[in-house]
């Protein structure tokens, strides 16, 4: 008789404890998911958010302008340094670009003013596509310097792979920059999103009304492109000097990457001090403070919207809970009262089923 009373008893409330069992289970479920996302997730997914950053957003650039060719080779290499330093720990790959003075073409009397300039870019090959001839090497000083030029460039000047052009000496004549003569040896075009927009003419080889100081306007081809110690050699005044720092994350922290955010937010005042009176102008700009802020700008509303998620949670959770205690609370209340009038012992009450029928109150009453 008890192994069957239990049987029926068990049958009854098993669904109102499988549902109880089931809101608890989701209600842990929910908050152990929560309580990592607030944790070791956020983290990882700020690490992860900032590298996956596009490059232009975690790059350091400084600019530089008005730097004597004495100087030149100094400055970029105390540059690309403090560069490197201000991104540290993580390693970094520097890429330069260097643009000359202005330099006439031909006669300097002549109307209108045709004018020119050298250039040295890191990384030409990945920057531009090669059209015709190949890419300049080093003189090593032991011979004319080998050019590339834009396409535009070669169309103005009717250049191919062979001609020579002289760039006469730089006006004012500074440190005895005399004029240099370059052997064109290839053509190229530039590539999107390479950086050209940074070339004094914003990489379009040719502007026929370019303002440059003087009251008329002059026709301006370029850049005519060097290697980089030819340029340093040819005694050229720098211009524009440009040095960009590209960081590798590799499993950055929420310190490491606010350490690094620090030292690009003071990296200015560092280059003033380390160059001091030997350009002319510095900045340093970068977009990596701001990519971060966003990232943590994200993550605070995702830390929001769970704990939303957490309150709602247990606040169901916890309705759902003493819903269940409730009805339980009144089964057990009616079955206690029935069965206790019907003479049965404490004992007895805890194998009865909570559904007896009126011949189940029968057969325990034979009992």
């Amino acid at each position: 008789m008890v192994l069957r009373l239990l049987t029926r008893r068990a049958r009854v409330q098993f669904p109102l404890l499988a549902a109880v069992v089931a809101v608890v289970t989701v209600g842990a479920t929910l908050l152990g998911v929560c309580a990592l996302l607030l944790t070791k997730s956020q983290e990882r997914a700020l690490s992860e958010g900032m590298v996956r950053a596009a490059a232009p957003d975690l790059e350091a650039t400084a600019y530089l302008a008005g730097i004597r060719a004495a100087n030149a080779g100094s400055v970029l290499a105390d540059t690309q340094a403090l560069m490197a330093q201000t991104l540290a720990p993580f390693r970094t790959t520097n890429a330069a670009r260097v643009s000359s003075t202005l330099r006439p073409l031909g006669d300097r009397t002549a109307k209108p003013r045709r004018l020119a300039y050298l250039s040295g870019v890191d990384g030409l090959k990945n920057r531009a596509q090669l059209t015709t001839g190949r890419w300049p090497q080093s003189s090593g000083r032991s011979g004319p310097p080998e050019a590339v030029v834009l396409e535009t460039t070669a169309r103005q000047l009717d250049l191919s792979p062979g001609s020579r052009v002289r760039l006469g000496a730089e006006i004012p004549v500074v440190d005895g920059a005399d004029a240099v003569t370059v052997i064109i040896v290839g053509v190229f075009r530039t590539l999107p999103g390479a950086g050209w927009d940074r070339d004094p003419l914003g990489g379009t080889g040719y502007d026929p009304a370019y303002l440059d100081g003087y009251p008329d306007p002059a026709q301006v081809y370029g850049p005519f492109v060097v290697a980089m110690s030819d340029l340093f050699a040819s005694g050229s005044t720098i211009d524009r000097l440009q040095v960009t720092a590209t960081p590798h994350l590799k499993a950055p922290t929420s310190a490491t990457l606010d350490a690094v955010a620090t030292s690009v937010a003071g990296a200015n005042a560092r280059l003033t001090k380390v160059l001091g009176d030997r350009v002319e102008f510095e900045r340093v700009a970068s977009d990596l403070p701001l990519t971060l802020a966003l990232a943590r700008t994200q993550q605070a509303v995702t830390r929001s919207t769970v704990l939303v998620v957490v309150l709602l949670g247990s606040a169901l959770t916890a309705a759902a809970l003493g819903l269940a205690g409730r009805l339980v609370a009144a089964l057990r209340a009616s079955e206690t009262a029935l069965l206790s009038a019907l003479g049965a012992s404490r004992s007895q009450l805890i194998v009865v089923p909570l559904d007896l029928s009126q011949g189940s109150r029968q057969e325990y009453v034979e009992d």
